[in-house]
């Protein structure tokens, strides 16, 4: 199955091209492997982002950021360590430039978009968006692409909007999510 995959993720990446980046971008999928790297990815792209948008920890309500994307970055560890996420790393040439990770636990028909990562400098050149379209090409079969985030991340909600998705409550119900401070997407196919 996960040959199937890898090869799914890297034919539908030849399909979409991408008329930003003179080089190809390939969209494969990862196991544990080049892991710091995409930690050290995953706290730059969500500090970056917040200090673009000018939020404080207290914003976000915590006494400090980096301790919270630490508590994720854990999360994300443990899940995929028990095999119910998976992940898809974009990379330019021999960079890492993004991932996704999603989950399929609850449902197969429904999967969770549980982290989108872009470096700061390769945000709004498509990367995200690929991120998200090999998912739901890769995946076939989904009925619905869901997510959760902050609701003071202003440029993440119209980016997943951009894409289709719309504001529901049916994860908020299951998983106890704090509406004040989190909003969740969904996409139905």
């Amino acid at each position: 199955m996960k040959k199937t995959l890898l090869y799914l993720a890297v034919l539908y990446t030849s399909i979409v091209t991408n008329s930003l980046f003179a080089e190809e971008v390939t969209f494969t999928w990862k196991g544990t492997s080049e892991m710091n790297v995409i930690h050290d990815l995953f706290l730059d792209s969500f500090l970056s982002n917040y200090k673009e948008l000018g939020l404080t920890a207290k914003d976000l309500g915590t006494d400090n950021i980096e301790q919270v994307l630490e508590g994720y970055w854990a999360e994300e560890l443990a899940s995929l360590q028990d095999g119910h996420v998976t992940w898809i790393v974009a990379k330019l040439e021999d960079e890492i430039i993004g991932y996704a990770s999603f989950d399929r636990k609850d449902a197969p028909e429904d999967v969770v978009l549980q982290l989108l990562c872009v470096s700061p400098g390769f945000q709004g050149r498509g990367i995200g968006s690929n991120l998200v379209y090999s998912i739901t090409w890769a995946e076939r079969g989904i009925q619905k692409l869901s997510l959760v985030t902050r609701q003071a991340n202003t440029s993440a909600i119209a980016f997943y909007k951009y894409l289709g998705f719309v504001e529901s409550d049916s994860i908020n119900k299951k998983a106890n999510i704090d509406t004040k401070l989190c909003i969740q997407l969904e996409k139905i196919f």
